[in-house]
């Protein structure tokens, strides 16, 4: 398969061979999972090795496409974790905030 026809299975849910229907979106839900888990364990370490005596954090916020999955799954006692509410328009906001002031 081409990475344009493994986005679109993974887009659908399904694969169809024949006249048969296959349900993916178990396996699909579960690689996410995996790779979320993963994905958040290498967020965590970059930032706890930019956190020092001398550059303390006060907030950690996420934004982007993948922050949405992130909401809920990264706490801290010491720091503020936020996500941007529609944290995938964080670009499109700023661009227009900057096209405004112009």
């Amino acid at each position: 398969m081409t990475p344009v026809e493994i986005a679109r299975l993974m887009e659908v849910g399904y694969l169809t061979v024949g006249t048969d229907k296959h349900d993916l979106m178990p396996e699909i839900k579960s690689a996410t999972q995996d790779y979320l888990n993963n994905i958040l364990v290498e967020i965590m370490e970059d930032v706890k090795a930019n956190i020092s005596v001398t550059r303390p954090l006060e907030t950690i916020l996420f934004y982007g496409g993948g922050a949405t999955h992130l909401k809920g799954r990264v706490e801290s006692g010491a720091v503020d974790v936020k996500v941007l509410d529609e944290p995938e328009y964080a670009n499109a906001r700023g661009f227009k905030s900057f096209l405004a002031e112009g």
